[in-house]
């Protein structure tokens, strides 16, 4: 009986999404590979996540600040300008959030970054390559049923930070609010105050942050969750963007 109720609960909520425009190959390839292996309550698990994205996760553009303001101590959860020419013409909407995320994070705070890193090395800076980059969802991080909607872009550039060099930036945009994190200035102690287990959207993001990194630089197998669903670029959308920023 529980086998035919996942059953029919899995054939609805597939209905229902693509109903609203999410049918895409690899989810309900992804899907289907879980009913046939018996998987019926983690099938109907991705299905929510993924109606829920759909439905209620419009991505929403980086927030702007309405008038000037003095300026502030940089902060993880500062978020950055939008960039001054939005880079559209020949990308798809995911590629267009990226490029526009990347340029708002280069025109507030990587530029310069880059400047003194050249500055206290002496040494010219490799231009900005974005390297991975993914629309990422999860769902139930709280354990209170509150999914996640964000994109996670890896950024091989030459930094000075945290009185240090670094050859790698990486930035988590929450497509909820808009509101954009940065590795240069990730709030640690947001991470010890929960101690791995996050409270609020604000630590969820900083955490996912940091495990972006594990993810692509020590190949871990998810980010939060076996539960998770990554939507990674391909290479052939990465070098549109790269060329997009140039």
């Amino acid at each position: 009986m529980k086998k035919l109720l996942c059953l029919l609960t899995a054939a609805a909520l597939c209905l229902s999404l693509g109903a609203c425009g999410g049918g895409k190959n690899k989810e309900h390839e992804y899907i289907l590979s879980l009913l046939e292996q018996g998987e019926y309550d983690k099938a109907i698990q991705v299905i929510e996540i993924l109606r829920d994205g759909e439905e209620g996760t419009k991505p929403q553009p980086v927030q702007t600040a309405a008038t000037e303001a003095p300026a502030a101590e940089p902060s993880a959860t500062q978020t950055p300008p939008s960039p001054t020419v939005p880079l559209s013409a020949g990308l798809t909407d995911r590629q267009k959030l990226a490029a526009d995320t990347v340029k708002a994070f280069l025109e507030s705070k990587g530029d310069a970054a880059v400047k003194e890193f050249e500055e206290v090395t002496g040494s010219k800076a490799r231009p900005v390559t974005v390297t991975h980059a993914m629309e990422y969802r999860v769902g139930n991080w709280d354990g209170k049923g509150t999914n996640a909607h964000c994109m996670l872009i890896w950024l091989d550039m030459d930094v000075a930070c945290d009185g240090g060099v670094d050859d790698s930036v990486r930035i988590l945009l929450d497509m909820d609010t808009g509101k954009c994190y940065n590795s240069m200035d990730i709030d640690w102690s947001l991470i010890d105050a929960c101690g791995g287990t996050p409270t609020n959207k604000e630590e969820f993001n900083t955490i996912a942050l940091n495990s972006y990194h594990s993810y692509v630089a020590y190949g871990n197998e998810f980010i939060w969750a076996d539960m998770e669903i990554r939507e990674e670029l391909t290479q052939e959308e990465l070098a549109a963007i790269n060329e997009a920023l140039k």
